[in-house]
């Protein structure tokens, strides 16, 4: 039976740096439960986060490839959540230690 896994996105409300930006921050979900992952490594001013669609507003350039970034960080839980349902080693702590490359710990 296929778990429900999802990567969700969303701005750090909390802390706004010296140029006004906030970091995207990640959270994994599997069956209800969830973790934070840590940071995307994306900052932007607040205004621009839509978190209905979890996606940075605008199109510029540099909106564009933020957007095309998170996609890609989202592909890339997926795919190692795959891989270890296939396995049958899913839980979210092993997701977020291979998405982090910590492979020789044991989650």
């Amino acid at each position: 039976m296929r778990r429900a896994f999802k990567a969700v996105f969303y701005i750090r409300g909390n802390y706004v740096n010296k140029e006004g930006k906030s970091a995207i921050m990640i959270r994994i979900c599997l069956d209800g439960s969830r973790i934070p992952v840590g940071t995307t490594g994306i900052s932007i001013e607040p205004e621009k986060w839509d978190s209905k669609r979890q996606q940075v507003r605008g199109r510029t350039t540099e909106v564009l490839h933020f957007n095309k970034s998170l996609d890609g960080i989202r592909s890339e839980l997926e795919a190692i959540s795959d891989k270890l349902e296939k396995e049958g080693k899913l839980t979210l702590e092993r997701i977020k230690s291979v998405y982090h490359g910590i492979v020789g710990r044991k989650a």
